[in-house]
């Protein structure tokens, strides 16, 4: 399930899209060292969240301690496998 995804993988943040993802995160990583934070859901129902999601979602994403790219490349971007054994990270491109 998500806790032992994010007992292998070991990230500083947790990201719910939307209040539903939020609470289900913060219900299953009690005591794990993890910031857990919320980006709205862009849905039909929320109008609001749709626009400029974008720029909502990076202002959220710096104001929970992200360090974002300016401009995201593949160097950005890392891919993890996990095994019983532990985790691995390696860069992708």
């Amino acid at each position: 399930g998500l806790r032992a995804t994010i007992e292998c993988m070991g990230p500083r943040f947790v990201i719910g899209v939307g209040n539903f993802a939020e609470k289900r995160a913060r219900e299953a990583l009690t005591s794990l060292n993890v910031t857990i934070g919320r980006v709205p859901h862009p849905s039909p129902a929320s109008p609001m969240a749709n626009r400029g999601w974008a720029e909502q979602m990076t202002a959220q994403l710096r104001a929970m301690g992200m360090n974002l790219p300016v401009k995201p490349n593949s160097d950005n971007l890392a891919v993890a496998a996990c095994s019983t054994k532990g985790s691995r990270t390696r860069r992708r491109g």
